[in-house]
């Protein structure tokens, strides 16, 4: 069963996601993520990689000094993004909401 599966079965996330509104149409609001174990270049590709492979229009910022993945999805939600991170190998915790 992916992570996807499992993090979609347990109602989602216990934390929220910060949204912010983006100025491209057809974008959704920029999800942010912080992945405590995501420590080297390795591991950003690794992310953007998989990021991209749920959602190929996305645009990914990674931050390894803070440990931030922000993200502008296109086509993917927070679950679905959340889960290809973690099929990736990593913990994604979602941040604070903002609406």
């Amino acid at each position: 069963e992916s992570r996807w599966a499992q993090i979609k079965e347990q109602g989602g996330f216990s934390g929220a996601c910060r949204i912010l509104r983006p100025n491209i149409p057809g974008a959704l609001a920029m999800i942010v993520f912080n992945v405590k174990d995501m420590t080297c270049g390795h591991c950003s590709a690794a992310i953007t990689s998989a990021v991209l492979a749920v959602d190929p229009r996305a645009t990914v910022h990674i931050d390894l000094s803070t440990q931030r993945v922000e993200i502008h999805p296109v086509a993917a939600d927070a679950v679905r993004l959340a889960a290809a991170i973690a099929d990736a190998g990593y913990t994604p915790a979602l941040l604070a909401s903002a609406a």
